[in-house]
């Protein structure tokens, strides 16, 4: 008893391996008869595994998997001349306006599916080559256009973002915090210290001790001369000076 889905896959890996067949080839591979390889690759078509070519050899097309297309091209000789110089010129030109052409190219455009796709532009009939990437037939129905875009692609990519500069005379500087300035500070600290000096209970120590922070703020009047005169009588003699109680100008 036959195996039919034997046989089915047989074809599949024939194909697979070999591209584009005629019946009658696959027929001897899968070792059966001819009608019944046909019958097998009826259902085969029927279900979509195999496609079959427009383009002739003899009385009979060929057999191919979806995706070998591109592959009939290996059989290209066996079309008539005429439709073999149209496939040149359809491959060499990618995209060809019918009314352009000489009546024999145009009946070989129609003959030749396998290769040429016919598509309206413009209100025109063009015919395109089946296996050109539908930029390149872009950029021949659209040339300005794609040339444009092209142009605006690179004017992009090679913008670089540009920092703001602002004009100096309008720049917005962010206002500095109010810094007491030195007179302010040594102001507040004589304050601050002679409100201390009316504590109660204030000790001998506490009053040497802000007598000197005063002194730091407090800019010294120039000594009386006459205390000038002891201080240095006091120290041809020995003697050290220890505090300043009290001087006054007169």
């Amino acid at each position: 008893m036959i195996d039919v889905q034997e046989k089915k896959s047989k074809i599949i890996s024939f194909l697979e391996t070999s591209g584009p067949s005629l019946p009658v080839r696959i027929a001897k591979t899968i070792e059966m008869d001819p009608v019944f390889a046909s019958a097998l690759l009826s259902e085969l078509l029927s279900s979509k595994q195999l496609k079959t070519s427009h383009m002739k050899i003899g009385a009979s097309p060929l057999y191919l998997l979806p995706g070998q297309e591109n592959q009939l091209e290996k059989q290209s000789e066996n079309l008539k001349s005429a439709e073999q110089e149209a496939l040149v010129r359809l491959k060499e030109k990618i995209v060809i306006t019918d009314e352009d052409e000489n009546p024999t190219t145009r009946v070989a455009l129609r003959n030749i599916k396998d290769f040429a796709i016919p598509f309206k532009f413009k209100e025109k009939i063009m015919w395109k080559y089946a296996f050109s990437n539908q930029e390149e037939i872009n950029k021949l129905l659209n040339p300005k256009e794609e040339e444009e875009k092209k142009e605006e692609s690179i004017k992009k990519s090679e913008e670089k973002p540009r920092e703001k500069i602002q004009d100096p005379e309008k720049e917005i500087k962010t206002p500095e915090p109010e810094v007491p300035k030195a007179w302010e500070v040594k102001k507040e600290e004589i304050k601050k210290i002679k409100k201390e000096s009316h504590k109660p209970y204030e000790t001998q120590s506490d009053k040497k001790q802000k007598k000197k922070v005063e002194n730091i703020f407090i800019e010294e009047e120039p000594e009386p001369e006459f205390l000038t005169e002891i201080k240095n009588f006091l120290e041809r003699k020995n003697i050290k000076f220890l505090e300043e109680i009290r001087t006054e100008k007169k």
